[in-house]
């Protein structure tokens, strides 16, 4: 037996440490990027609900940002907007990764890093 051979032999079904630190890596820059996207994407919603004025507007963005805009019911104006745009902005952004993270789990090969 050569090296190699054991190399092969101690690395597993799953295909040994390195890939599954490479497998996890992957999985937790795709959250990241979800997590961004999934925040940009709120912004977005967020400043053009707000620009496009009216009345309720306040209410769009409490059914937007529901649960997290109960913390900022009371708040008006500009408060309401900031608010919105930092708490929102970070329930879509964990809401946005853990999705990635689940899915790219269930979507994973049988056998692939655990």
């Amino acid at each position: 037996m050569s090296t190699g051979d054991t190399e092969r032999n101690t690395a597993g079904p799953r295909g040994g440490a390195a890939a599954q630190e490479a497998g996890r890596r992957r999985a937790w820059r795709a959250a990241a990027f979800a997590a961004a996207a999934s925040l940009l994407l709120h912004g977005a919603a967020v400043l053009w609900v707000w620009h496009s004025g009216g009345f309720g507007r306040g209410g769009i963005l409490a059914w937007i940002d529901f649960p997290s805009s109960l913390a900022y019911l009371r708040p008006r104006g500009g408060a309401k907007l900031a608010w919105s745009l930092v708490l929102g902005g970070l329930q879509w952004g964990v809401l946005g990764a853990g999705l990635s993270l689940l899915f790219g789990r269930a979507a994973r090969r049988p056998g692939s890093w655990s």
